[in-house]
This record gives structure tokens, C-alpha cells and sequence, in this order.
């Protein structure tokens, strides 16, 4: 389809065709950068060309494609003097299109985006009222549509609230608010409404898809007046405030028809009211308000209590014109006399016409449960200030909270408050035998913990009251094939939570006793009240009882328990004297004791279980009690758990079933090569060692706790070259053996051969990941690297949301250790390391310091970044350049109107995009400023209306504001920006955005980057040129950028080893173990090192250099972590490996080195470093030090700080 230029669209006006022709030349030489595109369905994206110098004021060639697979939304053109031109299109339909521009034609293929399309659409945000609110009387809903996004909003778009009872309503108004945003306000009257739930959704409609906001659910009441408190605002304007809440007060403003109000125009000036609670209870503030807008913001307020910090919640008016919201959700006030402010939270003031003002009439609080407080005051006769609540809401009896959980379980006070996590991901890993699995909850409110459920195939098969349940589950709980499986909490309010599902696999069924684990946390209703007194606090909200001497704890057991049980306790006590508890289990039927003398369980200085024996239980009411008995003042008791599991009946004679997935039958070898078996067991496995022409190696592979595969060392350098058989044999806890087939495997005398796939594997796992760890591994060789290598690229799997999930629920706080901590946490729980190695590189190239932007900005664009992974780089310099993280970083919400602050501005262009050399001056920096000045940050009540204590009790969000921008035409980098209105003013920052990732210079820059982080520094040249080819083709598509270095013959020829930095160093040590839980001792060691997480405090990232990590205070931090997690570090050499055998203590030390050095490293020792490993061990005494102290040695040699 032929497509001429007739005009050109501006805001308020049309480009004529005669003054388009007046400007157009014949172009001679016009020729695209490549033979073919990539573009995105849905998305805009610029198509850079070249052309021969134009001497006229522009050139604007003929051009012609496909309309039903492209648009062309930016006709071609090239401006005088410039080498390149541009045009823009937005891909239509999946599908492939030419697009000729002048003589020269490319291909266009449209394909859907590898990132997900939810983050390219606009948001849709109900802002008032809160999920949880409660609601009287006739009340405003208030609408916004974020249009900072990929896409711009449909030109068509329409916004409904759709209700749960069928109703879908129109807006009454659209408040005016400035492009790219939208806003709505929908009145909803409860007179019409049943008392109960009702939940509210937003949609967007228009173009091809509808997008809709999160739900919400508030709940509808009919209370009496005589637990209504009304009060007119001006009332209080005028009084002294208490201490608490500063000097500044509001003023009185008026109305046409002579009503009056309070006016806020800055943040210090609070209403401040008294009010006695009579007894504790829920109470929900509605008020009157109105705001001025500024910089796209309107106020928001907030509910503070005895002081201006202390926020109990929150809320955000939505339009200039006076409207009854919700303030945040039901807040909880003690019994006697408080001081109770409204809070301006965010002011600002631009200019005269660009200022934000809270304006209050009138607030009225209920009590949603039973008789409330009532307002007093010396001097201040709340009668006549009361407003008439019958002229407002009919009469009827209060609603208890009781009755409103009853009713519905989802009711809840505040919005969320309750999150679930897994300990560690499980999809889609084979069952091996018993599986454990944790888990952690975190919950708001002065509530009991929550009950935890065990979710397996849609049934619950156990349940814990916790703050961090573990559950043991026997691989004969599983059915065959494909089994899903999740945590569901559930609070006494109606609070639920969950994980994501995890998928697990059993290919064989196994017909043995369910073997069902009671575990009961301190936190559990059915210890007796009293244990509250011992309480200590844990991490988050798990709680510790610390029991005195003679202290005595009683647990009422389930009466349906019965047979015979293992009974363990998860405590800690000391060393010398240790801390000792009894237990024995009162049956109230019939007044006798099981055992019939109590038990003694001594507890060491750190928390474990330990096994108490058994104990026979029998149906019917019975309490189990724990006392202290030893008489150690000094001894800190620290008691967790007591936990109760049904023995097994009759002997073990099943024996584990095993399955060799790697190395194939004929496989030739390489020095160094793993055995990958597929294990289970009906109970679980104890070891597994690999077998060689008939002869045990002793090298016992990493075997995964409950669910994954077993990875055996399969050294082969002592073998003579040429055929030998191998076998795997696993041992379960009672001696039953199971073996693989056995296969035959091809040792080549030892030459400068080409790498087998074991140590192509090494090679991909230590530059895309973080070394060999088995997990990891045995993915890489059983899928083939190429199809491992997309898979870990492509999306962001159930493990990895399942890994932030884990992160979020050990968040306690969000200052900048927490959220660097949570990030630790993530990566070293989940299944895809891969991703999380390209997200730290996308973070260090779009550097951001966390003591500037703040804990709860840092943790976002962490989570974005995530979310995208090797996405097309427009996608990620998107997210950077729109993060309010960076925007507040680089001082961009300061840039506006004459205040033009370049710092954005340089660094989008110098780090971010076309680097250095990039071929950009001054003049395009000041012009890329002039054109993102608009972009700015507000402070908003948060949407879920949670209050706080000091600065994090409003989010920073990113607004658009086009007043504080210039309309006037630009030119950044040879492309022409025409003066805009300020509807599409917005579109000249994503035009922007697209012109720079599409810029070769910024395919040369990001290519030289992966190359100096992935590969060797400095990159070579051509391996630069043949991925900016890749860059350029695929739209910028980072996923294919990464196959394509994984597949070139420099990857692999580039093959010296890098230094690896301390996070490299740090997360091989703890994924090579399996060790989760030391992201503490990590983060601090990566602070120590100078490469704390956020903590770069310049905007050009960490620096790649291996010079940089290899001073002395590099080296000796490296000591102190090996010496801090020596007990995770000890596991290279654990379990049967660190036996000490009968015969030839030099083979003994040589098989040790060289498995403990493969586990770690993927490779043995070099001569020198094997001999050094030799020498040390020689010098060790005690032979059952040697597998203690190797571990460590090895981890600080030269090869464990190489990658």
C-alpha cells in the first residue's frame, strides 16, 4: 500500500501539503542500517536510515509499506546536514512487511514483545477509596489512569466502575489533570446499596483491549448517631496545637454562600481535634474535601494520632470541586483522651498557578464496632459544630466486626497487610523423598498469627498457626505425574494470602504410610496465654519464648491425635551448662502421663531440633507439657517449637529408584564430568556415589533436600584413556540400595581437545550465572545449553516470584539495608540465576545510590527490572527513565521552566544510551533537559492507605506535567521534535526514548558493555560489531544479544578467567552449598568490600575492571566471609565425603581436594594450588579437622576468586 505525506498533525493545527512539499528534496543514497527489523506489536519504535548530505532544510523522501501490519506514525525525514534520518511506526499485525523509504527497502517483522504487555499499558487505579474501607452515606470514587507508559491511551478510552451487584457507573466528572494522565470521580450513594461487601472495579475501554484496575472491596454500613462523631472543620481552626503536631495552623476560608472551611497551604498546618475513646475499638474517618492540583498531584491526607509522625493512615482527595471521601481504611484507638490531627502530607508550590492547597469542610468518625468516644475540649461545645447526622445517614443498628467477618470472609481492616512466602522455589523439580517446606508470613495489625495451610492437587492436607510454618510432606502424599502445591494464610479478620503454585513431579507412586508432621510455633492459640509473658521478638513478626528456670509452657494437643510419635523440639539453648527442657503429654481422661516419667532434651547454642524419642498418644483431650529443668541463670532458653511426627510402622525394606539423565551411554568425557541422576525413595535419600568399572570413587554428589536431582563428581583423570563403565548407587536411611543402569563412557588421552558439553557448561554457568551450582548445572546438561540458555532468558518463571516473594516477607523495614538485604534474599533463593545476573548488570548500568532515592523507590525499580529481563532495550531504558527511583537520583523532578537541570539529561544520553563517543554535544543535552522537563515526582498518601512512622508514609510517585515543560520544536541528535500542545506533549519523551535505543551508537555502547561484563575487558572489537548487528536487527532484543554472544567463537576463544567481583565471589559461595540464609552476612560483606547492593554512589555503576576488586582490603574481606559462614562453606565436604576411610590417607586427602575443588569451582585444583591444598592438609593433626578446614582453604585460593 502506497503512502504519501498530505500533512503532518500538530496539536490545534495541520502541516498543509504545499508547505509539507515546500520542504522536500529528492534523496539520494538512501540505505537502512540493516536488511531487516524487529518491531513490536502495539508499541511505537524509531527506524534510523542513512541518506547522502541534504542541503535543503529537510528531506522528507517517499515511502511505502504494508498499512495492515505497520502504521506509520512519523513520515521519513532527514534534516540538513545530518547523515541519518528517522521514521517512526507502531507494528499493527503479527506478520511481515517491506518498508521501502526512497530506493532502499528492509524488512519489518511485527512479533509480539517478549516482556510482558502489562507493562507497556497504562495503569488503571481506584485512589479512594482504600481496599477495606468502610462506607456510609453517599461517598466518591475516584479513578486515575496512569498514561506514563510504552503505549499512549487510546484516543477512544472510556472509564466505567463497575459494581458487584451488576451496576456499571458513568463518571460525574473528569477533574481536569494533566496529559498523559486521566482521571474519574463516581458518586455512589449506600442508600441504594445493601449493607455488606461491595466491591469496586475500574476499566479503561477503547482501542483493541480493555484494562482493568485491582479490585476492591469495602463494606457498606447503616450506623447510629449515636456512634457517629460529625464536626464542621472550621470549628477548630484557631486552636492551639498540642506539642506533638507543631505551631502552624490553618486558615479560615469561605464560600459564596457563607459556609466556611479550613485552608491548608502547608504541610506543618494541621486540624487538630480531641476525642475521648471510652473503650478500644475500629474507627473510619470520612471527610469533606477539596484540592488544587499541581505538578499532576492533588493532596493527599493523612490520619495522624498524638503527633504529626505518627500516620495511622491515609488518602488522597481526587478534584478541585468539594467531594466526600473515605480516608484511608479503619484505624484502630485505644480507651482514654487522644489528640487526633488531619495532615496536609504534600504540599508543593511551583509557581503562583502551579501550587497545591488542601482545603477541608467537614470530617465525621464511626465507630464500626460498638460505643464510641465522643469530642471534648475546654471552651469547645461540640453541639452546635455537630453536623446533623440524620440529615445525612438513616438511622439502624452498628455492624461489630464480628458480624462482618461472618458475613464475608474477605472483609478486612486495611488493605492487604498479609503476605505468604515459600521458603525456596520447588517448580518443577522431581520429588526425591520426604519434603520439607518452609515458609515465612508478615502481617499488619495487633492479630493473632496466621493459620497456615498446606495446599496440595486443590486439597489441604496440614495446617500451622505460624509466622514461619514448615510442613514435612512423605513422597507417598503425592500422586502421579504432575502434583501443584501452595501455602494459603489466612487471618482471624479474613485476611488470605498465597504463594505461587509450584508444580512437582513424581513419576513412580510409592503405597507407604503418610507420615503426617504436627508442628505447633509459640504463636499457636492452643499454648495457654501465659506464653506471651516469655515473648522476645524475632525476625518480623515470629516471636521467641524465653523461659526462665523452672518455667513451665502447656500446649493443648488436637484430640484426634493418636498412635506413636517422634517428638522434637526446635530451641536453643547454651553450651556449658546447656539448657534443658522435660516434656511429657497429660491424657485429661483418664489422669495418666505419657511417658510415664518425664523426658530431658538438652539444646545447644544455636536453634535446632532435637529428637526427644517417642511418645504414644490416644485420642481425647490431652495437653502437652514443656518445663525448664536445668537451673543455668546464665543460660539464654530460647524456645520455638514443639513439633510432633507419626512414626513409621514396621521396617524400611523399599529401596531408593534411580535414573541416570546424564552423561548418555558412549558419552566421551572430559577430565572433569558429573553423574545427573533422577532419585527417590519412599522415605528419603542418605547418599549416592558413583561406581567406575566396579569400584566406589567416594565422591558422594550433592543430593537435594526432598525435591531436585542428584549431581555426582565423575573425575576420570586416574582412568586409563579408553572404555569404562559407570553406575550410580543411592542408600537411603536404612541401608537399601538402588542403582542406575550402567552405562559405558569414552576417556580420551589427555589433549588440547575441543570442550565437551561438561565444561561448556562450566564455562556458560561462570560468565551467565554465578557459578556451577548443582541445581544450575543439571538444568544446563540435561536441557543443552542452547535451550537452557533462551529458557532462563525469556520470562520470569514461578521460582523467581516465588524467590521475591520470600525477599518481601523477611522485609521488616524499607530503609536502604533492608531493601538491599531483600534483593540478597532473592538471589540467592531462586531457580534462575541467569536473570538475576542480568538484572544486577541492567542496575549497575543504570546506577541509581539508594541513600539519595530511598529505600521504597530502590525496591521498585528492582522488582521492574526483574519483571523485564533481557527485554528489548528500549523496554529497560524505559523503565530506567522513568523510574522514580532515577528521576529523584539525577535531580529530574527539579527540571522545569527556567530551572533546567541538564544532570538527566547528560547522563540518559552519556551512561544510559549512546555512550561517550556516542556522536551527541552540549546543544543535545541542554535540548533532551528542555524536552524531559515535566517529568517530576510528588509525594502520595499510598494506595493502599497503610499510615507509618516518619518519612514512608507517602509514596513517590512519577507524574507528567506539561506546564512545566516547553512546548517549543526541538532537535536532539538529527530529529526533528514540532511544537506540541499539552495533550501530546508526553509523546515527545517516548519519541525521545525511542530515538536513543534506537541510535546505532547505542547498539555499539550496550553491545561494548555486555561484552566487558559477560566476556573479557577489552572487548574485542569485532564480537562488538557482530552483537550491535544482532542489537540493531531485533529491535534491541537483549535476550537474542545474549544467545548470539553465547553461540560466537570469541565467547569461547575469550576464555581467560575474570576476577571475580565480590558479589560474583559471595553467591558461588552460597549457591554452590545450597545455603539460603545468609543474605545478612553477605550484604555486609559486600558493604566491607565496596560493592554494597544500591550503594554506588556515582551514576557510572561499579566498574568492571578486575583491577578494581583485587586490593588488600578485598582480599582479606574475602577471608573474614569464608570465616563467618564457615558452616555453610563446610558443606563442600560434608556428609559421607568428610569420612575418614581405612587405608592410604594420601588418597584419601587427593579425593577430598579434587571433589570438595569440583563442587566449588567446576574444575580440580591447578598443579600449584593442588600442591599448596596438599601441604596444608599434611599439616593438620587431627584427621577429622581435615574435611572442617579444607573447605576453607580451597575458597580462598586463586581459582575461587576467578570466574
Amino acid at each position: 500500500m502506497k503512502l504519501s505525506l498530505l500533512s503532518l498533525l500538530s496539536c490545534g493545527g495541520v502541516m498543509t501539503a504545499v508547505a509539507a512539499a515546500a520542504a522536500v528534496s529528492v534523496p539520494q543514497g538512501v540505505s537502512f542500517l540493516n536488511g531487516e527489523h524487529v518491531v513490536w506489536k502495539g508499541t511505537s519504535q524509531v527506524i534510523p536510515f542513512r541518506s547522502a548530505e541534504v542541503s535543503a532544510d529537510r528531506v522528507t523522501p517517499d515511502f511505502a509499506t504494508d498499512a495492515t501490519f505497520l502504521e506509520v506514525l512519523r513520515p521519513p525525514e532527514t534534516l540538513a546536514g545530518e547523515e541519518l534520518g528517522y521514521l517512526r511506526i507502531r507494528g499493527v499485525r503479527i506478520g511481515t512487511s517491506q518498508l521501502r523509504v526512497g530506493d532502499a527497502v528492509t524488512r519489518v517483522h511485527v512479533c509480539e514483545s517478549p516482556t510482558e504487555t502489562a507493562l507497556h499499558r497504562p495503569r488503571v487505579l481506584i485512589t479512594t477509596p482504600v481496599d477495606g474501607a468502610v462506607v456510609w452515606g453517599a461517598f466518591t470514587v475516584g479513578v486515575e489512569v496512569r498514561g506514563i507508559a510504552r503505549r499512549p491511551l487510546p484516543e477512544d478510552g472510556e472509564i466505567r466502575l463497575l459494581l458487584s451487584n451488576g451496576q456499571a457507573l458513568s463518571p460525574i466528572r473528569h477533574p481536569a489533570s494533566p496529559s498523559p494522565d486521566l482521571r474519574a470521580t463516581f458518586e455512589i450513594d449506600t442508600e441504594s446499596l445493601s449493607r455488606g461487601l461491595l466491591t469496586l472495579n475500574a476499566q479503561l475501554m477503547g482501542g483493541d483491549e480493555t484494562v482493568s484496575s485491582p479490585a476492591i472491596a469495602v463494606r457498606v454500613v447503616r450506623p447510629h448517631e449515636q456512634w457517629l462523631l460529625t464536626a464542621e472543620c472550621e470549628e477548630l481552626v484557631g486552636r492551639d496545637n498540642p506539642a506533638g503536631f507543631g505551631n502552624g495552623r490553618p486558615t479560615l476560608g469561605s464560600r459564596s454562600d457563607g459556609g466556611a472551611f479550613s485552608v491548608h497551604t502547608r504541610a506543618d498546618r494541621a486540624l487538630v481535634a480531641p476525642i475521648r475513646v471510652n473503650s478500644p475499638g475500629n474507627y473510619q474517618m470520612m471527610v469533606v474535601a477539596r484540592g488544587d492540583l499541581a505538578a499532576g498531584t492533588f493532596p493527599s491526607i493523612g490520619f495522624a494520632l498524638e503527633s504529626r509522625r505518627n500516620i495511622l493512615t491515609a488518602g488522597q482527595v481526587v478534584d478541585q470541586r468539594w467531594h466526600r471521601i473515605a480516608l484511608g481504611h479503619p484505624v484502630r484507638l485505644g480507651a482514654g483522651d487522644h489528640d487526633f490531627g488531619l495532615m496536609f502530607l504534600n504540599d508543593r508550590s511551583i509557581s503562583t498557578t502551579n501550587d497545591r492547597n488542601l482545603y477541608l469542610d467537614r470530617f465525621e468518625l464511626l465507630r464500626i464496632e460498638e460505643p464510641g468516644g465522643e469530642l471534648i475540649e475546654a471552651g469547645y461545645r461540640p453541639g452546635p459544630a455537630l453536623l446533623s447526622p440524620e440529615s445525612m445517614i438513616a438511622g439502624g443498628a452498628v455492624e461489630s466486626s464480628e458480624r462482618l467477618i461472618a458475613q464475608d470472609g474477605a472483609f478486612r481492616f486495611g488493605s492487604g497487610g498479609l503476605s505468604v512466602a515459600l521458603d525456596r522455589p520447588l517448580d518443577g523439580l522431581p520429588i526425591t523423598g520426604r519434603v520439607n517446606i518452609g515458609g515465612v508470613c508478615r502481617w499488619d495489625g495487633d492479630i493473632g498469627a496466621p493459620e497456615v495451610d498446606l495446599v496440595l492437587n486443590e486439597r489441604t492436607v496440614l495446617s500451622q498457626q505460624a509466622a514461619r510454618p514448615l510442613f514435612a510432606l512423605d513422597r507417598a502424599s503425592f500422586a502421579e505425574g504432575v502434583n501443584e502445591l501452595y501455602l494459603r494464610a489466612r487471618l482471624g479478620d479474613g485476611r488470605i494470602a498465597t504463594t505461587p503454585i509450584q508444580t512437582l513431579r513424581v513419576e513412580t507412586p510409592v503405597e507407604t504410610q503418610v507420615r503426617d508432621l504436627y508442628r505447633f510455633e509459640v504463636l499457636d492459640e492452643r499454648f495457654e496465654a501465659s506464653i506471651k509473658e516469655t515473648f522476645a521478638a524475632g525476625r518480623g513478626n515470629q516471636r521467641i519464648a524465653k523461659l526462665p528456670p523452672g518455667y513451665e509452657l502447656r500446649l493443648q494437643l488436637p484430640e484426634e491425635l493418636a498412635g506413636e510419635f517422634q517428638a522434637l523440639f526446635h530451641a536453643k539453648g547454651g553450651r556449658k551448662p546447656e539448657g534443658r527442657i522435660s516434656f511429657q503429654v497429660h491424657h485429661q481422661g483418664d489422669g495418666t502421663s505419657t511417658p510415664e516419667k518425664p523426658k530431658i532434651v538438652a539444646f545447644r547454642p544455636y536453634f535446632s531440633s532435637r529428637d526427644a524419642g517417642s511418645v504414644r498418644l490416644r485420642a481425647g483431650p490431652k495437653t502437652l507439657v514443656i518445663k525448664r529443668v536445668d537451673r543455668g541463670e546464665e543460660v539464654d532458653l530460647q524456645f520455638l517449637a514443639a513439633i510432633l511426627r507419626r512414626r513409621r510402622e514396621g521396617a524400611d525394606f523399599q529401596a531408593p529408584v534411580t535414573r541416570l539423565l546424564y552423561p548418555p551411554d558412549g558419552h566421551a568425557t572430559d577430565a572433569v564430568d558429573v553423574c545427573i541422576v533422577e532419585a527417590w525413595d519412599d522415605d528419603r535419600l542418605s547418599q549416592a556415589d558413583v561406581w567406575i568399572d566396579g569400584r566406589p570413587q567416594g565422591t558422594f554428589g550433592f543430593l537435594a533436600p526432598g525435591a531436585g536431582y542428584a549431581v555426582l563428581p565423575l573425575l576420570t583423570a586416574g582412568l586409563s584413556p579408553g572404555a569404562h563403565t559407570v553406575f550410580v548407587r543411592a542408600k537411603d536411611p536404612h541401608g537399601n540400595l538402588g542403582e542406575t543402569r550402567e552405562i559405558t563412557i569414552q576417556v580420551a588421552a589427555r589433549t588440547e581437545a575441543e570442550p565437551g558439553p561438561y565444561a561448556r557448561a562450566v564455562h556458560l554457568l561462570n560468565r551467565f550465572a554465578y557459578g556451577t551450582d548443582p541445581a544450575e548445572l543439571a538444568r544446563c546438561l540435561i536441557m543443552g545449553e542452547e535451550s537452557w540458555l533462551r529458557d532462563r532468558l525469556i520470562s520470569m518463571g514461578v521460582g523467581d516470584r516465588t524467590a521475591i516473594g520470600a525477599a518481601e516477607a523477611r522485609l521488616t523495614s524499607v530503609s536502604r539495608g533492608s531493601v538491599s538485604r531483600a534483593a540478597l534474599t532473592h538471589a540467592l533463593r531462586t531457580d534462575n540465576p541467569v536473570r538475576t545476573r542480568f538484572c544486577f548488570w541492567v542496575e549497575n548500568h543504570f546506577s541509581t545510590w539508594v541513600d539519595k532515592t530511598r529505600g521504597p523507590a530502590e525496591w521498585s525499580e528492582h522488582k521492574r527490572f526483574l519483571a523485564l529481563g533481557a527485554a528489548p532495550f528500549v523496554e529497560l531504558l524505559w523503565a530506567s527513565a522513568t523510574s522514580p527511583a532515577m528521576v529523584h537520583y539525577l535531580d529530574q523532578s527539579q527540571s522545569f521552566g527556567s530551572r533546567l537541570n541538564e544532570n538527566f539529561a547528560r547522563e540518559i544520553l552519556e551512561l544510559h544510551s549512546l555512550g561517550v563517543e556516542g556522536g551527541y554535544d552540549q546543544k543535545d543535552v541542554t535540548e533532551m533537559a528542555s524536552l524531559l522537563a515535566g517529568l517530576t515526582l510528588n509525594e502520595e498518601a499510598l494506595p493502599n492507605g497503610q499510615g507509618g512512622r516518619g518519612n514512608y508514609v507517602a509514596a513517590q510517585v512519577l507524574r507528567y506535567d506539561p506546564d512545566l515543560g516547553d512546548a517549543r520544536e526541538r532537535e536532539i541528535l538529527g530529529l526533528r521534535f514540532p511544537e506540541a500542545c499539552p495533550e501530546k506533549r508526553f509523546d515527545r519523551v517516548r519519541l525521545a526514548i525511542e530515538l536513543l535505543a534506537a541510535h546505532p551508537s547505542t547498539a555499539q555502547h550496550i553491545c561494548r558493555s555486555l561484552v566487558e561484563h559477560y566476556v573479557v575487558l577489552p572487548a574485542p572489537q569485532p564480537l562488538v560489531d557482530d552483537l550491535a548487528q544482532v542489537f540493531a536487527s531485533s529491535g534491541g532484543d537483549l535476550g537474542k544479544v545474549l544467545l548470539a554472544l553465547s553461540r560466537h567463537p570469541l565467547f569461547w576463544s575469550e576464555s581467560q578467567p575474570r576476577v571475580a567481583t565480590p558479589l560474583d565471589y559471595a553467591m558461588r559461595l552460597a549457591r554452590a552449598t545450597g545455603s539460603v540464609e545468609i543474605d545478612g552476612q553477605v550484604h555486609n560483606f559486600l558493604e566491607r568490600s565496596g560493592m554494597g547492593i544500591f550503594r554506588r554512589e556515582t551514576p557510572d555503576g561499579y566498574p568492571e575492571e578486575d583491577a578494581a576488586w583485587v586490593d588488600t582490603n578485598a582480599l582479606i574481606q574475602r577471608r573474614w566471609i569464608v570465616e563467618e559462614i564457615a558452616s555453610t562453606v563446610r558443606r563442600l565436604s560434608s556428609g559421607a565425603l568428610a569420612r575418614t576411610p581405612v587405608g592410604d590417607p594420601r588418597a584419601w586427602h587427593e579425593r577430598l581436594i579434587d571433589t570438595t575443588a569440583v563442587r566449588l569451582l567446576g574444575w580440580t585444583l591447578s598443579t600449584e594450588s593442588r600442591a599448596a591444598a596438599i601441604a596444608f592438609l599434611d599439616a593438620i593433626e587431627e584427621p577429622e579437622d581435615i574435611p572442617r578446614e579444607l573447605p576453607l582453604f580451597i575458597a580462598q585460593l586463586p581459582e575461587a576468586n576467578t570466574r
